[in-house]
């Protein structure tokens, strides 16, 4: 996410800046394990429950961002509007 309020680096994110992921403090205390069953190296099943490859990938990010995961802080080394 770039541009508008993040451009200057004091503003933190506002949250609606986060579609995918929950702010960490709005997480579960306790960790989610997942399982992905794999058939010649496609992932085929998610929790033992077989699925289509975009239907895993959906759940996947669901679960990834009910628990945070998927944010980062990160600093470019290049310079804009140059």
């Amino acid at each position: 996410m770039e541009c508008g309020i993040l451009e200057d680096p004091w503003n933190e994110p506002p949250a609606d800046a986060f579609i995918w992921t929950k702010d960490p403090d709005k997480t579960p205390d306790k960790p989610a394990y997942v399982e992905i069953e794999f058939v010649e190296g496609i992932p085929v099943a998610l929790n033992g429950k077989k699925l289509d490859g975009i239907s895993l990938i959906e759940k996947l990010n669901k679960i990834a961002g009910d628990n945070g995961v998927g944010r980062i802080d990160h600093i470019e080394n290049r310079f804009s509007g140059y």
